[in-house]
């Protein structure tokens, strides 16, 4: 499984890229058409599936380099250790890339019964695989999956992040119980245009487990500077 690991995350990228050529057409067909838009729910799902396999991904690469830099303070026992770890991340993640191709590979299939076309190819920069040590810089990536009914909230944040203010604010939560759309509409508010405007830098960090606060810092200071 670990073999064809990488060719499996290639080919899920390029699955990515298709269904993004299509996706203008889609968006353009859901309200006359009720098949394109449970296609376009179908493809919501996946596309939260492959997004969240990509930020586990980028941040197995990130600890590793953080760990890497510090390596030569480790005993021979801790390194070991780790290795076994980055195996066992592997095969987990191989299974996942495995099923998430699959399901790609069958909406494509419904796009073409369903007649949409390529009206634009968005440039998706998805990452390759993570090797052991890699370097990427993460994009935000997947598919633009448009937001239903969230405009208003998006600006209202958007706003929010773009008054001067003499109170800094250091956090702002989006609540709500799962499958309402959060990661969506944060990830459409990290895309603003107005945001890349205002802040001359921005990170998407992304945590699926509990992380130590300083490792997790560590992690988002390499992604900026570049330095590990």
């Amino acid at each position: 499984m670990l073999v064809g690991f990488k060719k499996d995350v290639a080919s899920m990228r390029r699955s990515l890229r298709l269904i993004n050529a299509v996706l203008v057409d889609a968006e353009a067909k859901q309200n006359q058409n009720g098949a394109v838009q449970e296609w376009l729910q179908s493809l919501e799902e996946v596309a939260y599936e492959a997004d969240n396999v990509l930020d586990e991904l980028h941040y197995e690469s990130l600890r590793h380099q953080v760990e890497s830099r510090n390596r030569h303070k480790l005993k021979v026992c801790c390194f070991f250790s780790f290795s076994n770890i980055n195996l066992a991340f592997r095969w987990r993640m191989a299974s996942k890339v495995r099923d998430i191709k699959l399901k790609l590979n069958e909406i494509n299939e419904e796009a073409n019964g369903l007649g949409l076309v390529s009206r634009l190819v968005m440039t998706a920069a998805l990452p390759a695989a993570a090797d052991a040590g890699g370097r990427r810089n993460r994009q935000t990536d997947s598919v633009a999956i448009p937001m239903t009914g969230r405009d208003d909230d998006e600006s209202k944040i958007v706003k929010m992040l773009l008054s001067p203010s003499e109170k800094v604010v250091s956090v702002l939560p989006i609540n709500g119980m799962g499958g309402l759309g959060k990661t969506t509409l944060a990830k459409s508010i990290y895309n603003n245009q107005q945001i890349d405007g205002q802040f001359e830098k921005k990170v998407w960090v992304c945590v699926s487990k509990k992380v130590p606060i300083v490792e997790l810092f560590k992690l988002i200071l390499v992604h900026l500077t570049g330095e590990k």
